[in-house]
Order: structure tokens, then sequence, then C-alpha cells
């Protein structure tokens, strides 16, 4: 707890564990002037899992070329990493609220049945 990702995660309906970082590098890539010495870059990373006392997912967040100039502090592995765990989260917990409504079967009586409509998966349309 506290470490560099912790304000970003920390009010997360989750608790994750992970490890942030940095690596220097030098892009000579085709956006660099001819002639020109190549730019020094930094790449921004996250690794993480979540729960942190059950993992049942984990991931790498690579965000290369990340910032140019010495001393900026970018964030953009951690806005990543936060997103796709918040929306791995979400996804299970639609997933279990679909699985206890046809559970619940279509008795009128029960009053989670109303909610079945919202669960609807939309058709696919077919672009030919």
């Amino acid at each position: 707890s506290g470490g560099t990702a912790y304000g970003r995660f920390a009010d997360a309906s989750y608790s994750p564990a992970g490890k942030t970082g940095t690596a220097q590098a030098n892009y000579a890539g085709p956006l660099k002037k001819k002639g020109d010495a190549p730019i020094s870059t930094t790449n921004s990373t996250l690794v993480a899992y979540a729960p942190h006392n059950n993992p049942e997912v984990a991931m790498a967040v690579v965000v290369p070329w990340a910032y140019q100039s010495e001393g900026a502090r970018h964030y953009m592995s951690q806005d990543i990493g936060r997103k796709v765990l918040d929306t791995y989260f979400e996804l299970k917990k639609n997933r279990l609220n679909s699985e206890k409504l046809s559970e619940a079967g279509t008795d009128e009586s029960n009053p989670i049945v109303g909610e079945t409509a919202a669960l609807e998966t939309p058709t696919e349309e077919v672009i030919e």
C-alpha cells in the first residue's frame, strides 16, 4: 500500500497489487528528423493482478515513448491498467447478475425478473 500507483487505484472496488516502472530508451524511428541524434524517451510500464489476496486476473501494460522530457511524470500505463481492471470486474459483475437472473426463472412474483430486458444481448448486424 502507498506505492506509485496507489492513488490511481485507491477507490477501486477490488484490491489490486502491482509494480510500475520506467525504462529509458532512444527513439530513432520515422518521426526523427534525418541527421538528428536519437531522441531520449521513457517507456512507462505497469504489471498488476487482482484481487491481491486471491488473484484471478493479471496484466502488463507497456506504453513506449510515453514522454520525452527529463523529470516528466505521465501515468498513462496506470490509467490504462485501471480501465482494464475496472472493465474486467464490471464484466464479471454483469455476468454474475445475468446468471442470477437466469436461475431466478420467469416467475413474475420474483422482484428481479423485470430486470432481464436490460441484460438482453443485442443482435449482431452483418456487414457485407
